[in-house]
């Protein structure tokens, strides 16, 4: 019996077909591997009101944020991991078929030989011994390979299910980044005196930029229409914060230049930082918190 499972595995090997078919296996494991691999290194960015949440660590350094690009990276990112994972799953789907649809535990088995003495005395016709023998050790090849199916198919369905759910939990995350609207939802703390990370707004078209302070006693709200001119200046119009709410507009491209106040003092506003970005100045005694949101 061992011996036949041995010579069962070497022609399983040896077989064309199903070096063929293994190396396809192994393809699609790698391009789902792929997927996964993608979908991790990817930024996540968190989805929140309909909005890209910037993570705290992007906004930390000095650089200015893109977040048209930020956000356009992550669509790029969520779409190539999830065409490689569904294109992995489909493929392992297509060559684990048989199994996973039970066709081979449904085929027609030939019923197996009683097991030869290999050490019997050969007959007067020796041609048709080995002949019996050849039928005999085919039948149990055939039963051998029916029972090591029967016994992989449970394996091969769990593992049919890990990667249905994993490619499902890729699908979700994708659908949501691309169905998100271009708006980015951007947190700042600033001390007295100090400037969040300049912001990059998306050029040539219009952008509504809304700015609010969450601490309490200088709680208020502004916003504007802005219009980016890449390399040359920052245009906009909107409505100063409360309590005095007065319309704001300008164009500008020098460093400081005040474009809307957030907070209830006109203490805090958002400013010019160069001609392609904004920041927030906080020209408070105290620290302030809030957050800007930009929409494209």
């Amino acid at each position: 019996m061992l011996g036949l499972i041995a010579e069962e595995a070497q022609n399983r090997t040896s077989f064309p077909g199903n070096r063929r078919q293994r190396s396809l296996a192994l393809f699609c494991w790698l391009v789902f591997g792929a997927g996964l691999l993608v979908q991790l290194l990817s930024p996540h960015l968190k989805v929140s009101n309909g909005a890209f949440v910037i993570p705290p660590k992007m906004t930390a350094g000095r650089n200015a944020i893109r977040l048209d690009e930020i956000v356009a990276r992550e669509r790029q990112i969520q779409l190539l991991s999830v065409f490689l994972t569904v294109s992995g799953a489909l493929g392992l789907a297509f060559l684990y078929r048989d199994i996973l649809i039970g066709a081979v535990s449904r085929r027609s088995s030939e019923p197996v030989e009683g097991p030869a003495c290999p050490d019997s005395t050969p007959s007067q016709h020796p041609g048709a011994t080995r002949k019996t023998l050849d039928e005999e050790n085919q039948h149990k090849r055939k039963a051998i390979t029916m029972r090591i199916q029967k016994f992989s198919r449970p394996g091969v369905i769990l593992m049919a299910t890990v990667v249905a759910i994993i490619t499902s939990i890729v699908a979700a995350n994708a659908t949501q980044t691309i169905t998100t609207p271009n708006a980015a939802f951007v947190s700042y703390s600033l001390a007295p005196g100090a400037n969040s990370a300049p912001i990059t707004p998306a050029t040539n078209r219009s952008v509504l930029v809304m700015g609010c302070c969450t601490t309490s006693g200088a709680t208020s709200i502004g916003q504007v229409s802005l219009l980016h001119i890449p390399s040359t200046l920052i245009e906009w119009v909107g409505l100063e914060s409360p309590a005095s709410a007065t319309i704001t507009s300008g164009y500008s491209s020098t460093a400081g230049t005040h474009i809307v106040y957030i907070d209830y003092a006109h203490l805090l506003d958002i400013q010019v930082a160069s001609k392609d970005t904004i920041f927030v100045h906080n020209g408070y005694s105290a620290t302030l918190a809030g957050n800007v949101t930009l929409v494209w």
